[in-house]
């Protein structure tokens, strides 16, 4: 509360489970009103998320170090603005999990003709789409061993820490069978409804937003790694 306070924010409570998780809203001063995509407050959400590998260690700067480099001889002789290294996950364990998570939206779908596809989770495409261009996770993924490793410890620790959740399993096939990328099936339907409803205001790249048929296409192209 005093950190979010001390930068004009205020933060409120949100849900929490004794040594599960807990959330916090901050809501900060803004110059635009808030949408129902876009919200004018961050959510800072602390608790188990997933699992801790594969990992590697990688340099990080901040925006601001990043562009005040270019004119500073030396920024390296300020804290704040040095390049230091961290942990964090390799970007296949984040294509893994959410490869998993629109599955299993899509079983519930299956299940449940009336259910529908949370439009905040038409994200997860245009991710899966940008990881699976990403070279390094071309290669780790063709090691089957530990893929399959990785995607095993992924459905134990849906299932010891979200319990009461859809518990999904790989498909036989693969991910690239899934309902969601068979664009023939009503899952796949709903989920293009996801997906073109939020991420055009989520999106601010440089170059074209990709169309969900060419989602579905590079999901077919990689199915054998998936």
């Amino acid at each position: 509360h005093a950190a979010a306070e001390t930068t004009g924010g205020q933060a409120s409570g949100g849900s929490s489970e004794t040594g599960r998780h807990r959330t916090y809203k901050i809501t900060y001063p803004s110059t635009r009103p808030p949408t129902s995509v876009i919200e004018t407050s961050v959510l800072l959400e602390m608790g188990v998320r997933g699992g801790a590998d594969p990992h590697e260690s990688m340099p990080i700067t901040s925006l601001l170090g990043e562009t005040l480099s270019a004119t500073i001889a030396d920024s390296r002789r300020y804290d704040d603005l040095t390049i230091f290294n961290i942990e964090v996950l390799h970007p296949a364990r984040t294509l893994l999990e959410k490869l998993d998570n629109v599955h299993g939206i899509a079983l519930q779908l299956v299940d449940d003709p009336d259910h529908d596809v949370p439009y905040r989770s038409g994200r997860h495409f245009y991710d899966i789409y940008e990881l699976l261009a990403t070279d390094r996770v071309l290669k780790w993924l063709q090691d089957r061993d530990q893929m399959l490793v990785v995607v095993n410890n992924i459905a134990e620790i849906s299932q010891r820490y979200f319990v009461g959740t859809t518990t999904t399993t790989r498909p036989h096939d693969g991910y690239g069978a899934s309902p969601v990328f068979d664009p023939t099936s009503a899952a796949s339907a709903k989920a293009k409804r996801a997906y073109e409803s939020t991420m055009p205001e989520l999106y601010f790249g440089t170059g074209e937003l990709p169309t969900w048929d060419q989602i579905l296409e590079r999901i077919a192209n990689h199915a054998g790694l998936l």
